[in-house]
């Protein structure tokens, strides 16, 4: 990748209500087991090739993330304003990180925690297509049926206008892309598998999810094969 500093923020506030996960007695989705490792292991596994600094946004329940060894941050001020709280309370953290973190960041990127499938190469191409002289430009990941700009890469000088847009009401991650001219970067959806954006709402979609890891086990991020 470019030489830019990237801290990573995956996007697990969601309490999944459309999922119901009675075994968690309703906690967490993020938690939920896919080929028994959490759905948010999953991306965690993914984000690993990368070698950036992960943080993991909670909402209010940091409590039930911190055992996976990872900053667990709050939305803090803006609690219960969806994902995009998430955003700013990471784009907070790279503005002050502790002393083990890089002390100059240049974006955030963000992905949320249901998101089993990412393609090995989504980093990479998101920070080639931000890249200019003068910095880091707001990119998001699409296919060619659908944008996904929660899964995205976001300068951090960004950080005041995402402040004023939560202030304002602004909830939509869609509208927040659009605001700052941020322009989608286009994945190919395998022919014979799932959307590498595919991400797991309902107890319908694990199924989908585990059919597919039965079908093909490479599915299954790098680092799990080692």
């Amino acid at each position: 990748m470019p030489d830019f500093e990237i801290l990573a923020v995956i996007v697990a506030g969601g309490r999944g209500r459309r999922f119901a996960v009675p075994a968690l007695g309703g906690g967490p989705k993020a938690l939920a087991g896919l080929a028994g490792t959490p759905l948010i292991g999953w991306v965690i596994d993914r984000l690993q090739a990368y070698s950036m600094p992960m943080v993991i946004s909670a909402g209010e329940e940091t409590a039930d993330f911190e055992a996976l060894g990872l900053p667990v941050i709050a939305d803090g001020g803006f609690a219960g304003a969806g994902p995009l709280a998430g955003l700013y309370a990471a784009m907070q953290f790279a503005a002050r990180p502790p002393q083990n973190f890089p002390q100059n960041f240049d974006g955030v990127f963000s992905v949320p925690a249901d998101t089993p499938f990412l393609p090995d190469d989504l980093v990479p191409r998101l920070v080639a297509e931000a890249s200019s002289p003068a910095g880091l430009a707001p990119r998001f990941a699409a296919t060619e049926e659908r944008w996904h700009p929660l899964i995205g890469l976001w300068p951090v000088a960004l950080a005041s206008r995402l402040r004023a847009y939560l202030a304002s009401g602004g909830r939509a991650v869609h509208d927040w892309a659009r605001t700052v001219q941020a322009k989608p970067v286009t994945f190919a959806v395998p022919e014979n598998g799932p959307d590498p954006f595919f991400n797991i709402n309902t107890q319908q979609d694990l199924r989908q999810a585990q059919d597919w890891l039965k079908s093909d086990p490479a599915l299954m991020p790098t680092a799990r094969h080692s």
